[in-house]
């Protein structure tokens, strides 16, 4: 295991918290893995259905019990956004949650995916669009 460890650190970035993401040291490391000539390796990605696969499970989580809804920090009315603390926003909107509003747009666009009408993003727009408005004007 140790041996593995010391290969990947040659081209990955691996913090000491896991709060902070693993990252690609190299480019060309990166472009091996969704390289389409090469999808019989054992390491081949297929980068378009990981982004499709992302994006839905970004929705699941912003829609879930645990997801989004009005007022998640339990504001009083009229608030600042000023006043708001990283802290309480942290509190009511872990890391993950965040990551989802920030990213699923993101993720579904490098899919490649289309939105239809009946399917998950336009259920998620339906009846979530405003409460993925007030979680972004919180996180900034």
């Amino acid at each position: 295991m140790r041996i593995y460890m010391c290969i990947l650190n040659l081209v990955l970035s691996i913090p000491d918290r896991a709060s902070m993401p693993v990252r690609l040291l190299h480019l060309p490391f990166r472009e091996f893995l969704i390289d389409s000539l090469k999808e019989k390796h054992p390491f081949w990605v297929d980068e378009r259905a990981r982004r499709e696969r992302i994006a839905s499970r970004c929705l699941q989580l912003m829609s879930g019990p645990a997801g989004l809804r009005h007022n998640i920090c339990d504001l009083p009315f009229g608030v600042l956004r000023s006043s708001v603390s990283q802290e309480k926003i942290a509190s009511h909107l872990p890391l993950e949650l965040q990551y989802a509003c920030r990213y699923w747009t993101y993720h579904i666009e490098k899919s490649e995916s289309s939105i239809c009408e009946g399917d998950s993003t336009d259920i998620f727009l339906q009846k979530q669009f405003l409460h993925w408005l007030e979680a972004m004007s919180l996180i900034g």
